[in-house]
C-alpha cells in the first residue's frame, strides 16, 4: 500500500472548499495555511495533480470575472450623473406617552460624471486611440522582442559572451 501523502490527507478531502475559498478571492498563501499545508506545497500539488489545478484554474476565471464585473458596475456608475449622499443624521424623538419615534435626514448633492473614469474607461475599451503613447511604446517594446528573438534564432548567440564581456570590465571573473 502507497503511504499516504498530504495531497491526500489535506488537499484532496478539501477540494471543495478550496475552490470556494479562491473564488471568494483568497490568495493560495491564505488557503495552504487553512488547509495546514505550506504555500510551496500546494503549488507543487498543483503542478503534479491535474484536478487541483483545473478547480483553482475555474475559481479564477470565476474570480476574475466577479471583479471585472464589480469593475464594471462600478464604472457605470461613475459614468453617469446622480445623487449621491454626503449625510445621514438619525434623530429620536420621544413623546410624552413614552413612545419614540425615529427620523432620519439624509443631505444629498448632485454629481456630475467622474471625467477620470469617463477617461479611464476609454483608454481600456479603446488603448489604441484615446491611449496612444502607451499603445505605441507596448508596440515598440513587442517589435523589440521580436527582434531580438530572431537574432538570437538566426545567430545562436543569446548575448552571454557580451554580457560576462561587460563584466570582466568591472573588475569581475567570468569565470
Amino acid at each position: 500500500m502507497a503511504r499516504m501523502t498530504k495531497y491526500d490527507t489535506h488537499i484532496a478531502p478539501n477540494l471543495s472548499a478550496i475552490r470556494k475559498m479562491r473564488e471568494s478571492g483568497a490568495r493560495m498563501s491564505e488557503i495552504a495555511k487553512v488547509i495546514g499545508v505550506g504555500s510551496s506545497t500546494l503549488r507543487s500539488y498543483q503542478s503534479k495533480h491535474p484536478e487541483l489545478a483545473k478547480i483553482l484554474d475555474d475559481a479564477k476565471v470565476v474570480l476574475d470575472a466577479d471583479i471585472k464585473r464589480l469593475a464594471e458596475e462600478g464604472l457605470k456608475a461613475k459614468l453617469q450623473p446622480r445623487w449621491v449622499e454626503i449625510k445621514r443624521n438619525i434623530e429620536i424623538i420621544e413623546s410624552i406617552d413614552g413612545t419614540t419615534k425615529t427620523v432620519t435626514h439624509v443631505e444629498e448633492k448632485w454629481v456630475e460624471p467622474d471625467t477620470t473614469a469617463v477617461i479611464f474607461a476609454l483608454k481600456a475599451v479603446a488603448p489604441a486611440k484615446w491611449n496612444k503613447t502607451e499603445h505605441d511604446l507596448i508596440q515598440a517594446r513587442k517589435a523589440k522582442v521580436e527582434a531580438e528573438t530572431e537574432r538570437i534564432k538566426q545567430t545562436g548567440d543569446d548575448g552571454t559572451a557580451e554580457l560576462l564581456a561587460r563584466l570582466g570590465a568591472y573588475g569581475g571573473s567570468s569565470e
